[in-house]
């Protein structure tokens, strides 16, 4: 009983080993087996060009503009207030003559 216990630890050590260290029985193995571990996954995809295309700009070059001016009317010349509305000066009149003509008798 106690021999089939030793054995039994025996073989379950070398089988072990066996698995782990020298990737036997295609078990996946520790370092010094066959495959790989899957610690090294294949690597990742390299990134095309698009995908290290700069990015747009925020604002573009219009919107630093500076604003259009507001249009404003030229300010009139200075003009002087009409005067006021003066009735037209009548036409020449003859002044009234100073002798009287005489009643006929």
């Amino acid at each position: 009983m106690k021999f089939s216990l030793i054995f039994l630890t025996i073989a379950l050590a070398v089988s072990n080993v066996f698995a782990s260290g020298m990737g036997g029985m295609g078990m996946g193995g520790g370092y010094g087996g066959y495959e790989q571990p899957k610690a090294y996954a294949p690597p990742a995809p390299v990134y095309t060009t698009q995908a290290y295309d700069p990015p747009a700009p925020v604002y573009t070059t219009p919107s630093y503009a500076p604003p259009a001016p507001k249009y404003e009317a030229p300010k009139p010349v200075y003009q002087a207030p009409k005067p006021v509305y003066e009735a037209p000066k009548p036409a020449y009149q003859a002044p009234q003559p100073s002798y009287q003509a005489q009643a006929a008798y």
